[in-house]
């Protein structure tokens, strides 16, 4: 099925992929299927592409290979390609999949971006809209690129799509009800500065319709900073462990309420405590995912349970298991010290913390100062991050005795397993990117279980 909006766009056209992993990929084959008698040009850093590139199709290799362009009637840029890599073209014939998929299906779209717990999130609202109906896709920055979807839609199907900044850049369109649930820095070598990421973020909602619905933290500065200088004609409904002023969404003995304009609030989830993910920034996930289905139509005793029976994703405080009378935590997804204070506190209790990776250049001025009070016996650190987070604790007053580098991240996770005594708690909670050793979170998290499960 041609949709208009996007056949406006694609029909006819010399039209050139900008990047060529998996939204590349998929949006080509898309392209393929639906325009058979077009050419398209796919531009990538490989010089030359692999074995499934389908003949017929054009390519344009090399790390110069974004600066080739200028001929093209529209680029579709994709996530992974820095906007700063095309920005001798004129902004009007550069797009990307995101904005393509949002032009035709923002209006049945539940958006849902943030610096942490966005996955999380986005996994809660599918649990939960899945437990009531069929009509529901899952897409987006979880892994599901949207134009792997779009055959299965129709106008009364619900997208579920997790939005990352790099897929919110160059979005004209919003989805109709968005999430955006914090805002930390983060993803510094990509954007030139925290406040290009922040404007990206904000996308999300900046081209909202009326009738359309913002979820925001009620409590955070940097967001209300964004509101003030782009407000938005949705329906803004600010979220936060207490009652926000005037209409919004908070947590009441252990209840989400929702009060929308010229309504009186209502309980729209119950039991909050009976969910199995822990901790107060996951309480914030479930009061943002039972809001969007309560919008969406759902009732309290349909979220209630959902909610209970939703066990999280890998590598998300996920508890790796009881090992010699050690409780290990894998927190992988942690790449910023917000989520590592977050996963210190929803535990309690840690004894052995695992440290760095990547150094993006974030600060980590708020870690030192939490880790002092921790309570930690010992802290392992590896990576170029966990290099700087090293002085930065000495100058926190940590003891030396305490802090070791390694190298080598497998060194450090067995020097955990080494140092760690009966009933401790072991947390690797990194803080930092897993781009010095890995190549995503996911792989280092399960490294991580490997070793754990193997000494």
């Amino acid at each position: 099925m041609i949709i208009q909006a996007i056949d406006n766009l694609v029909s006819g056209r010399d039209i050139a992929l900008a990047g060529y992993g998996r939204e590349g990929k998929a949006l080509l084959n898309w392209l393929m299927q639906h325009y058979p008698d077009q050419i398209f040009t796919v531009a990538d850093k490989q010089e030359l592409p692999d074995s499934s590139f389908p003949a017929g199709q054009k390519w344009i290799g090399g790390e110069d290979s974004m600066s080739k362009l200028s001929s093209f009637d529209l680029i579709i840029k994709t996530p992974g390609i820095p906007s700063a890599q095309l920005d001798y073209l004129p902004s009007e014939r550069i797009t990307s999949q995101t904005e393509l998929f949002l032009s035709a299906y923002g209006p049945q779209t539940l958006g849902i971006t943030g610096t942490k717990g966005k996955s999380t999130t986005t996994s809660l609202i599918y649990h939960i809209l899945k437990t009531y109906t069929d009509k529901v896709v899952l897409t987006g920055n979880i892994g599901i690129p949207p134009f792997t979807v779009v055959d299965q839609l129709d106008p009364a199907t619900a997208v579920v799509m997790e939005l990352s900044a790099h897929q919110l850049e160059l979005v004209k369109h919003c989805p109709h009800i968005s999430v955006l649930l914090n805002l930390f820095e983060e993803h510094l070598d990509h954007f030139v500065d925290y406040k290009a990421y922040q404007e990206a973020k904000y996308n999300i909602a900046r081209y909202q319709r009326p009738g359309d619905y913002l979820i925001y933290p009620a409590f955070d500065e940097t967001v209300a900073a964004l509101l003030n200088r782009n407000r938005v004609p949705g329906v803004l409904l600010p979220f936060g462990l207490t009652r926000p002023e005037g209409d919004g969404i908070w947590l009441e003995e252990d209840n989400v309420y929702l009060k929308l304009p010229l309504s009186e609030p209502e309980i729209i989830c119950k039991g909050v405590s009976r969910s199995p993910l822990a901790g107060s920034h996951n309480r914030l996930n479930i009061m943002a995912a039972a809001a969007v289905s309560s919008l969406y139509g759902i009732g309290e005793t349909v979220i209630s349970c959902a909610i209970s029976t939703f066990k999280g994703l890998p590598h998300r405080l996920e508890y790796v298991g009881s090992y010699n009378g050690v409780k290990y935590y894998d927190d992988s997804i942690s790449t910023i010290p917000e989520a590592v204070i977050a996963a210190l506190k929803s535990l309690g209790r840690v004894d052995v913390l695992l440290l760095g990776g990547f150094d993006r250049g974030i600060s980590y001025d708020k870690l030192a100062t939490y880790i002092p009070q921790s309570g930690l016996k010992k802290i392992l650190l590896t990576g170029p991050a966990g290099k700087r987070i090293h002085g930065l604790l000495l100058e926190a007053g940590v003891e030396s005795t305490k802090i070791s580098f390694y190298e080598r991240f497998d060194d450090m996770v067995r020097q955990a397993i080494e140092v760690a005594g009966f009933g401790d708690v072991v947390l690797m909670s990194p803080g930092a990117s897993s781009y010095d050793q890995f190549k995503n979170f996911e792989e280092r998290g399960e490294h991580f279980k490997e070793i754990i499960a193997s000494n």
